[in-house]
This record gives structure tokens, sequence and C-alpha cells, in this order.
């Protein structure tokens, strides 16, 4: 009897689906040809348990979570009941959905944020019957979801922002600078002065990283562009700091700025290789005979001040959050020191007090702000510390040593992969790179790039690396830092380890692409191909830093 009237259901409700679509489309989609169980669900006819199983074919983690999202999506919550509009949206595009999640990285997460964002859009039945005149959003949407937990809250905070995703052609192609510039301007013009000036600048960043985050999983736009594109941000956001700090600090005591006054990028924000939850590594400089209109005010009180509101007005929580991370313990004195000081200290500690790992630190130094006459005054400094001075004799001993303690003192021991700081991470391409180019960048001045990729590539062309060790390093080095981009993009913080725990591993390895191969778990291919990499990358480790013949280099 039971197995009879499930099939009456199924059958009776599939003539009444042909019946509405053919009288209230007036053409018969070949979607509703075939019932779906999830589609009767959408309408109310499918029992639990039969939903329940098809969620199980899915995959998820947490069933019963997926379950009551989905009685959300077709019900809405309580006193919020959602139109037969939405409901028939949903029944529409019901096998779609279920291939779409089945295709996301991560169903859960997806399925989640999906739910949110339907509860927060306000008119769901015409939300729902846009996503099912247009499925290639849905996918769009539920890739996302899948991917990146932080862009998937950005979208569901401002849903206003959906036609970024309904109309793919929104986030294509690249922004120019100028065009970011003026935008931020007239945003920070808008508000009123204080937190909403600085919630402002935070709805301007995460605006950015959806459009930039989007066109990533899309695959649209390979690594270095997406770096090239968050570098951009980072530096247009760090400039509307400024502004603001100048309004700010600078009509306090009469100066009107910028000049005399400039801001040097390290780290990967001065190389140009920015990824999501990076910090901004900076130090601030101003010019030796700058002064005052307020005679009581000296110059390193009143620069400091105004470094200090520049990195508040970035790292200050709101209610939109904070916009990013300061670091500027690279300055003269580290975080002793105060926090701009004049071109003279700079010289002073160069000539007097500058340890090796900074030389490597300052290979990266980049004018990234303020006044650009005095940066490149500053970063003509930086390339005499960096390249004139004369190398020690033990240059390769000292770099290979502060290497292996920051291996031994950081990462534990067989307990996790560090992508970083790991044997063949990170940070083993990088010494590679700086220490040949500390040895060879005094006489070939094409070395001296602060871009990993690109001083690899003058590695490569001024013949220090052969074309296979530089096209290796490449390599290995794009897919670690490939895999940081993935690691981070979920919630917007700085993760550097792999995940240990097989489910999360394997949703590591479909966020990388990874799928399943014969009998194969994506995890496993990700981690045999890690593993390809690292002992590669410590292999020409070994071989740059003389623990194996050199072969010339």
């Amino acid at each position: 009897m039971e197995d009879f009237l499930k099939d009456y259901r199924t059958r009776t409700h599939a003539v009444r689906r042909v019946y509405d679509a053919f009288f209230s489309q007036g053409v018969l989609s070949p979607a509703l040809a075939e019932p779906d169980v999830i589609a009767l669900f959408f309408e109310g006819a499918a029992p639990p348990s039969d939903i329940r199983q098809r969620l199980q074919e899915i995959g998820f983690e947490d069933l019963e979570r997926a379950y009551r999202n989905f009685q959300l999506l077709r019900d809405g919550p309580p006193f919020a009941h959602y139109s037969k509009a939405g409901r028939w949206a949903l029944a529409h595009v019901a096998r779609h959905l279920m291939k779409t999640l089945m295709e996301a990285p991560d169903p859960d997460m997806a399925l989640n944020h999906f739910e949110q964002l339907v509860a927060a859009v306000g008119a769901q039945g015409v939300f729902l019957s846009n996503l099912a005149e247009n499925p290639e959003a849905l996918s769009l949407l539920f890739r996302l979801f899948g991917v990146s937990d932080f862009l998937a809250r950005t979208l569901i905070q401002h849903p206003e922002l959906i036609d970024l995703l309904v109309h793919p052609a929104g986030v294509s192609g690249r922004r120019s600078r100028e065009d970011m510039v003026e935008e931020l301007r007239g945003v920070l013009r808008a508000p009123s002065p204080g937190s909403g000036t600085l919630d402002a600048l935070r709805r301007f960043k995460r605006v950015e990283e959806l459009r930039i985050g989007t066109w990533d999983v899309l695959g649209e736009s390979d690594l270095a562009e997406t770096q090239a594109e968050l570098t951009q941000l980072a530096e247009v956001c760090l400039g509307g700091a400024l502004e603001l700090a100048w309004e700010e600090v600078g009509g306090r005591y009469g100066v009107t700025g910028p000049e005399g006054f400039a801001i040097l990028g390290l780290g990967k924000l001065g190389g140009a290789e920015m990824n999501y939850s990076s910090d901004l590594d900076l130090a601030f400089v101003y010019e030796d005979q700058i002064q005052i209109a307020d005679s009581t005010t000296s110059a390193i009180e009143f620069f400091s001040k105004l470094a200090d509101r520049v990195t508040k007005n970035l790292t200050v929580i709101t209610k939109e959050g904070s916009a990013y991370r300061v670091d500027s313990r690279l300055r003269p004195g580290g975080s002793k020191g105060p926090l701009a000081q004049p071109t003279s200290a700079f010289r002073d500690h160069f000539d007097r007090w500058a340890e090796l790992w900074e030389r490597q630190a300052y290979t990266k130094a980049r004018v990234v702000g303020g006044d650009t006459v005095l940066g490149e005054k500053l970063l003509g400094l930086v390339a005499e510390f960096v390249y004139e001075k004369p190398v020690p004799p033990d240059l390769s001993d000292r770099i290979d040593t502060m290497r292996r303690r920051m291996e031994e003192e950081r990462v534990k021991r067989g307990s996790e992969l560090h992508l970083k700081l790991g044997a063949g991470g990170i940070v083993d391409v990088e010494f590679i790179v700086q220490y040949l180019q500390l040895l060879h960048g005094k006489d070939r001045r094409a070395l001296r790039e602060p871009n990993t990729l690109s001083a690899l590539a003058a590695l490569d062309r001024e013949a220090i690396l052969s074309t296979d060790e530089y096209h290796a390093l490449k390599e290995s080095y794009r897919f670690l830092r490939m895999v940081e981009n993935r690691l981070r993009i979920v919630a917007d913080l700085s993760v550097n380890t792999v995940p240990k725990a097989p489910a999360k591993l394997q949703k590591l390895a479909r966020r990388l692409g990874y799928a399943l191969d014969g009998d194969v778990p994506p995890g496993e291919r990700f981690l045999e191909d890690f593993a390809a990499h690292t002992s590669r990358v410590r292999a020409m480790y070994d071989k740059v830093f003389g623990r194996v013949d050199s072969g010339g280099l």
C-alpha cells in the first residue's frame, strides 16, 4: 500500500506539473518530463525519507542540517512563509540544483549560504524565478558558496550585489586603478565622518574582493592576475586611508600634505603578491628638512601620528570589520622605533645596525603611497643597502642557518604540512631567490625585482638558473601559492597548514580542481602532487645552498 501511494503521488504531481507548465508558460520544459524527488519535495509531495536518501547521495556531512535547509528554502522561516512562485522556481531547477551541489567543493557550506542568501533577498519568489531562468547564475552561486565562506557572507550581508553574479559580465575584466581611486573617494565623501567613513572603506574593499574572488573562482583569472588585483586593491585602500589621515591629522596641525611623506611596501605588498588575508608590511618615511606649521610639534611626532592614523584607518574594527592587518616592524629600530622616521634614520640604520635578514626583506621594498619623489629617494638608499654593500663570505651558510632555524622552531615535526615554512615550502623558494639576488644583484641590475616570479624570470634570463631549474621553481612556487589561495579564500584567515582531517583535505583538493580519479580520492592525489612539488623545491634549495653539488650556481 505504501509503495502504491508513493507511486500515485509521484505520477499525479508529475501530471499537475505538466498541466501547470503548459497553461502558465505555454511551453513544456524538458526538465519537467520526468519528476525528481527534490522537485516533488519542493511541491510538498515527497516524504522525508525520500529526500534524506537523495541528500545522502550528494555527500552532505550534516544530513539533518541539509534537510532543514531544504525545508527553509521551500517554506521559509517562521512567520515569513515563501510564495508559490518561489516553490515553483525551485521545483523547476531541482535537477540543476542537485547537480551544482554535487559539483560544489563543499556542498554543506554551499547550501547553508544559499539558504541564508534566499532569506536575505526579500523578494524570494522573484529572485528564485530569475535563477530558474538563469541556471548559469545558480551554478556560479554554488561554486562561489562552496569555495569561500567570507565572500559568500559579503553577498548575504549585501544582497544588492547579487547582480554581480546573476550578470557575470559585471565581474569580468580588471578595473583600472584610476576608476577604483575615483570610486573610493566618492564613497568616502558620502558618509558622515568617523566610523561611517571607515565602514565605507571596508565595504568598498569587500565589494572589490567579491569581484576579484568571483573571477578567481570561475577560473577566469590566473594566480598572477589575482595577486595583481588584490595588490592594486590594497594600494587603493591604503591611499584612501592616507587621504583620510591627512584630512584629520594634517588639518589639526596645519599641514596640507602629501609632500614629504611616503610609504614603502614590503613583504607580499612590496612584491605585488597579495593573497586573501595578507598583511600589509609598511614602513613610513618623511623628508629630513620638512617643517611643521605648529612650532610646538616636532616632525617625528607629527608624522608618527599621521602614520598611526593611517594604520588605524585600516585596522580598527567597526561594524564592517577591519580592512587589513598592518605590520610596521621592518622600520629602523623595529617595534621600539618611532612609527615614522626621516630618511636619515633609514640611512643610519642601513649603515650601522641592519642585519642580513633585513637585506633579504628589503629586496621586496617598493613605494606604495604618499610622495613618490621621496619614495624613490629612499629606494635609492635601499638599493645601496641591499645590493651595493659587499656580501659576507659566508652568505649562503648564514641564510641557510636562518632558514633551518625557522623550520625547526616554527614547524611541528611530523604533525603538520606547513605550506610556508615546511621543507620545500614557499620560504624555500623565496630564500633561493633572495640569496641569488644578494649574491649577483650588484653587477646584474636586472635581478633587482621585488616580485618573486619576476625575479625568477630574471635569474633565468641572466643564466644564473638554467631554464629547466627556472621552470621547475616557477611551477612549484605557483602551485604552493595557489594552495595558499584556496586555504585563505575560505574564511579570509591567514592559514598556512594543509588540513589533516580527511574531510577537510578532500574539500581543499576539490577547491583546487581535483576530482575523483578511479578509486583515488581527490585528497590523495593532491597530497601526491604536494609531496612532489615540495621535494623538488627542497632538492633545488639544497643544491643552491651547497648541501649537494651546486652545478655552478
